[in-house]
């Protein structure tokens, strides 16, 4: 359960890298729709096609979201950084495993405006 001083600590965080992404010139840059507008193949599993989310935090506060349609959840691990010849910002990758087992990669791109609410096929996002 969420008390109201990890609310404030999480807002300090988002405002942590929101003062980054300004600095660094990215504060207008990326998406704020669900995916990426110049994305192709399958949402979330094709690196053609990552998740759009904002920051890298935002890259956790989405996997820590996600479940199988079964609603399992889900433990992951960071592959790396990488790129796609139609996506203009680095994208992370991620094993993504349930009970031990590697169910999937999924690809995210976290220089955008919001965190997506769109779920892979396969995987559904809880509130």
């Amino acid at each position: 359960m969420s008390t109201t001083n990890d609310r404030l600590k999480f807002e300090e965080i988002q405002n942590f890298f929101k003062n980054i992404s300004s600095f660094a010139g990215r504060e207008n840059s990326g998406t704020d729709e669900d995916v990426m507008p110049e994305g192709y193949g399958e949402f979330g599993l094709e690196i053609t096609n990552p998740i759009p989310v904002y920051t890298i935090l935002g890259n956790k506060l989405y996997l820590d979201r996600l479940r199988t349609v079964n609603g399992e959840k889900l433990y992951y691990e960071r592959i790396g950084s990488m790129t796609a010849p139609n996506i203009p910002s680095i994208i992370d990758g991620y094993s993504i495993y349930v009970q031990g087992e590697k169910i999937a990669t999924l690809y995210i791109c976290p220089y955008n405006k919001k965190n997506s609410e769109k779920a892979p096929k396969g995987f559904y996002l809880v509130s």
